[in-house]
Order: C-alpha cells, then sequence, then structure tokens
C-alpha cells in the first residue's frame, strides 16, 4: 500500500483501526483490500478533514463506522462502497455533511448518526428521501440519537 508501511492480509474481511494516525488518502488505499466487509475507523482525531474517496474502491465493503472523526468534508465517486448496506457515524460532530451519492446506492440499507452536527443529520434525512422516493427503497432507515 502507499504511502506508509501500511501491510494488511488480502483475505481480510474486517478491519477496525483505532488511534491509527493514517491520513484519509491512506484510509482510502484500504478499499483495494478486495474482501473486506466491514472497517471501523475509531478514535482519528487528525486524519485530516477531508476524505476523498475514489470510484471503484471498497468494493464489497458491507459496513463502515466512522467513531470520534474530526473529518469535516467527504466526497465519494457514485461507485465508491458500492455493496454498502450500513453507515454509522458516531461522535463526528465537524461533518457537514453526508455525501449525496448514499442517496442512489441501490444496497443501502441504514444509516445510524449520533452525536453529528445538525447539518449531517439533516443530509442523513435528504438520502432517506432519495431511498425511498428515487431508489424505491421503502425500507431505508435513518436512525439519529443526538447525544
Amino acid at each position: 500500500m502507499s504511502g506508509t508501511n501500511m501491510m494488511f492480509p488480502q483475505c481480510l474481511k474486517e478491519l477496525t483501526l483505532s488511534s491509527c494516525g493514517f491520513s484519509w488518502d491512506e484510509i482510502s488505499t484500504i478499499g483495494t483490500l478486495h474482501n473486506l466487509e466491514v472497517l471501523n475507523i475509531l478514535l482519528f482525531p487528525s486524519l485530516g478533514k477531508k476524505w476523498t474517496a475514489g470510484g471503484g474502491s471498497f468494493l464489497n465493503l458491507r459496513q463502515l463506522k466512522l467513531e470520534h472523526s474530526s473529518i469535516k468534508h467527504w466526497n465519494m465517486s457514485v461507485d465508491s462502497f458500492p455493496c454498502l448496506e450500513q453507515l454509522v457515524l458516531r461522535w463526528c460532530g465537524e461533518l457537514e455533511e453526508i455525501p449525496a451519492s448514499f442517496g442512489s446506492m441501490p444496497s443501502l440499507q441504514k444509516i445510524e448518526a449520533q452525536a453529528c452536527c445538525p447539518s449531517a443529520r439533516k443530509s442523513a434525512v435528504k438520502i432517506r428521501n432519495m431511498q425511498r422516493d428515487d431508489m424505491k427503497n421503502l425500507d431505508f432507515k435513518v436512525i439519529i440519537y443526538l447525544d
């Protein structure tokens, strides 16, 4: 993998990173792990404020959790996370908006947000409306915890 000496087995299905200090670019390189289904990024206050997830990455990821992150801007192409079913955001108080691209993901079933800023919560509701109205995903859920 690029940048640092990150080495993970290609067969890895679940990965939890906690207080590792990787940059968002380095996190994006984890998207080349084609068997990865669950990614938990915990306690990452210093990763940087912007994450751009490129297309064709995280091909089999089903669950993504960001917890205690200082991310502020998140950009992603529509073909990032093509199999994602669940997005969990906890204590990401600086995240201004959840990418609207999640609204057109047919695999997405649920967004859970806890202690996120009002604009991020509002974007989760917009994504729910897109999922239900445009994608006809009537079972789509958004769960928001205020604390």
